[in-house]
């Protein structure tokens, strides 16, 4: 009986290494080992950006609250000479140098293109979850809350614009009858991008502002959330989100629950029951971070009903919203 002949190289010792099916197997695995990994690689670096998110507004709620202990009432949306909340905060959160470096008798319209030099961005102000966050200068990813966006003689959130710049509006802790964690100061929001001339693809129609002036049935509450949602008959704005954290007031640091989070953002210029306004937004799948007025942050999810999230939004709407 003959034995197997085992094949020898040239040295007269025996061949080893892979064949090509083999080596077509590692491959393969590899392949897969690498296809499961990094889904979970990029799931961890997302969840340590939503936590350093989470944390950014924590510091803004610790800093809302060192403001309320020192003066009773929460900052105004937009001072008497039109800096926001971020410019009022700055001191609690270890920005003294930069808020006494201020000229608060130039006005925020001026003195906020102006600002160029460092520091002009604050890393507390910007949501590593967003890609545009990124290099960004004198923007902001925390928008604070007005009230559910509907006309009336004062908006009805935590910060109510003033209608005139040299006035301004101030709210009690007492004035949030609601209650302070049923009510909202801060959320979210993506940074603006300015209208592309070949059109905003998905992404960018979070980013940019609309506006419309629909009249008759049009502008009834859910046909207003239905044409913002498909921006049917909407035109797009040049004004940016964030644009830029020194000046108070819509678009710039201010927000409202007319809209559902994650929609695009509307404006109606004819008087209507919903005004429309800046939408809360993120990055993070599924839903937005709140601030919430006793200091504490949660997850609102995109499927939270409309009317939970406008009850959520307004200081003395008599209601208790639920999850």
């Amino acid at each position: 009986m003959s034995m197997p002949v085992r094949s020898t190289d040239a040295t007269g010792r025996g061949r080893s290494g892979f064949t090509l099916i083999e080596l077509f197997v590692v491959v393969t695995i590899v392949s897969l080992l690498a296809m499961l990994i990094l889904p979970a690689v990029q799931s961890a670096r997302e969840s340590a950006r939503r936590m350093s998110c989470i944390n950014n507004l924590k510091q803004v709620g610790i800093a809302l609250h060192g403001y309320v202990g020192t003066y009773n009432v929460f900052p105004a949306a937009s001072n008497g000479l039109g800096f926001s909340i971020h410019v009022q905060l700055l001191p609690w959160l270890e920005q003294g140098n930069l808020y006494d470096s201020i000229p608060m008798m130039v006005g925020a319209t001026e003195f906020g293109p102006q600002v160029t030099n460092p520091p002009n961005q604050l890393a507390v102000f910007l949501c590593p979850s967003d890609p545009d966050a990124a290099g960004s200068s004198r923007m902001t990813n925390y928008a604070g809350c007005q009230g559910d966006g509907f006309r009336g003689p004062t908006p009805n959130g935590v910060f109510p614009e003033p209608h005139t710049v040299t006035r301004t509006e101030h709210t009690r802790p007492g004035n949030i009858t609601d209650g302070l964690s049923h009510t909202v100061a801060f959320s979210e929001w993506l940074l603006g991008r300015r209208y592309a001339a070949d059109g905003p693809t998905a992404p960018v129609r979070l980013r940019t502002m609309y506006t419309s002036n629909l009249a008759g049935p049009a502008v009834a509450d859910a046909m207003f959330i239905e044409k913002c949602s498909s921006l049917d008959g909407m035109q797009p704005l040049s004004d940016v989100k964030g644009a830029t954290f020194f000046e108070g007031g819509g678009v710039s640091t201010n927000y409202n629950h007319s809209l559902p989070p994650n929609r695009p953002s509307c404006l109606n210029t004819i008087s209507s029951p919903n005004a429309g306004g800046p939408a809360a937004g993120s990055q993070h799948s599924g839903g937005v971070n709140v601030l919430l007025s006793d200091g504490h942050v949660r997850f609102q999810g995109d499927a939270t009903a409309i009317m939970v999230w406008r009850a959520l939004a307004t200081r003395n709407g008599g209601e208790i919203p639920s999850d």
